[in-house]
């Protein structure tokens, strides 16, 4: 091969390092941007927050904002669950405050829970700042008049999708009673493989790790209730993923499969499946089935 020859080989070689090179770079210094989807919130979704308390705190990320919505009854001799709510990577905590007003029980309290980054919180999104907001939220909560009495409220967590690795930090330190994750990926570096191959997953900074928070949540509090329901046509987290993490301990995780169900269809669609769900009492929980 003469040097007419190899010029072109050359010049393919150096493209095919500066692509590779630039692809490294996103991954690695703004994967964030691939993860996270933060914004604010407009000036209509904030005036539709009526009757929701304004909890605001402080982390290491700066000022932080978080909803209360408390329950519509509260008898001196009943005690209050609060649901602790964690939206997708995508949602605002607001966006839940529908399917929160419209719970068929008066005795239910709701938590909804914004990301560092998101709504009006400051700062930016990770496992470990999302775990310590998301643990000051709720004690901000349960100092409020309307959650705190002489009967200590029944804590529960829900999330769905990045919400579901929130919602299994926090009850992987604080006990739940139940603790009802939506389409759960595995984790994020399962995640990352799918979406960028092996070799870029390794770059991968925010490492949720749903397997290891649940196995937490199994050994540490063999009380605690855990739910898992995936759609079979969820097109984001595929439906395998949360097959294997209720496979992890059948006896104690619910599987609930649906059918038709895309990825965001499980809070859309269904809302009256997750009020069953989230309401049915103990002794009447099934068996796993799909």
């Amino acid at each position: 091969m003469g040097p007419r020859a190899k010029k072109p080989v050359v010049i393919t070689l150096l493209v095919a390092v500066v692509l590779l090179g630039a692809i490294i770079t996103v991954v690695v210094l703004r994967q964030e941007a691939l993860i996270y989807f933060p914004r604010a919130y407009s000036e209509a979704e904030l005036d539709a927050a009526e009757s929701v308390v304004i909890l605001d705190y402080v982390t290491d990320q700066g000022k932080q904002t978080a909803w209360l919505l408390p329950p519509r009854h509260r008898g001196a001799d009943s005690s209050v669950t609060l649901w602790v709510v964690f939206g997708g990577n995508a949602s605002l905590a607001l966006h839940w405050l529908g399917f929160a007003r419209a719970v068929p029980d008066a005795h239910t309290a709701f938590l909804l829970v914004d990301y560092p980054g998101y709504g009006r919180c400051e700062g930016h999104p990770s496992p470990a700042s999302i775990h310590r907001s998301s643990d000051l939220a709720l004690q901000r909560a349960l100092e409020h008049p309307s959650i705190h009495s002489a009967h200590p409220p029944r804590i529960a967590a829900l999330g769905h999708s990045l919400g579901a690795a929130a919602a299994l930090q926090l009850a992987s330190r604080t006990e739940v009673e139940h603790l009802v994750l939506l389409a759960p990926f595995t984790s994020m570096l399962d995640m990352a493989r799918r979406t960028v191959g092996g070799p870029l997953a390794r770059f991968l900074r925010h490492r949720f790790d749903n397997r290891a928070h649940l196995e937490e949540v199994l050994q540490k509090f063999p009380s605690t209730r855990i739910t898992i329901v995936h759609g079979t046509r969820d097109e984001v987290i595929p439906v395998v993923m949360g097959r294997e993490l209720a496979a992890s301990a059948p006896a104690r995780i619910e599987y609930v499969e649906l059918d038709d169900a895309d990825h965001n269809a499980l809070v859309v669609i269904y809302d009256q499946e997750l009020y069953r769900i989230m309401l049915r009492p103990p002794a009447q929980l099934s068996t796993p089935h799909r």
